[in-house]
């Protein structure tokens, strides 16, 4: 490919572009947010607090019984191994074994999610 004269509107068009990824750049190092990390040491319970709402996480047994807050909150696990089955005013979790877990908590309505660590 030859060599070309850079003429005013190709430059123009250089320094547009280059101006647009830099404001993208800064706004979304600016706008972002940290995904919240909790970690709860069952002995045999734990409360920590997610926005403005103190949650009581209870081992009973073999299960792990987790309050939920007020809204709509959503508890998941990535192990396929672990079920989370939703109550009316609880999630419990069947453990089958007693390695340290990892669940998620994620609020619906505002698409935050926060990753609680439980260690038993």
């Amino acid at each position: 490919m030859a060599a070309e004269k850079l003429t005013r509107g190709r430059f123009a068009q250089i320094i547009i572009m280059l101006t647009l990824l830099i404001t993208a750049f800064i706004w979304r190092t600016m706008a972002y947010k940290e995904q919240g990390n909790v970690e709860c040491e069952l002995k045999p319970s734990c409360t920590f607090n997610v926005k403005n709402s103190s949650i009581n996480a209870v081992l009973e047994g073999s299960k792990l019984v987790v309050e939920k807050p007020t809204g709509n909150w959503q508890l998941t696990s990535e192990n396929s191994q672990l079920k989370v089955e939703s109550k009316e005013k609880s999630w419990e979790v069947e453990l089958s074994s007693k390695e340290d877990l990892e669940l998620t908590l994620q609020d619906l309505e505002e698409a935050k999610i926060i990753g609680v660590k439980f260690r038993l």
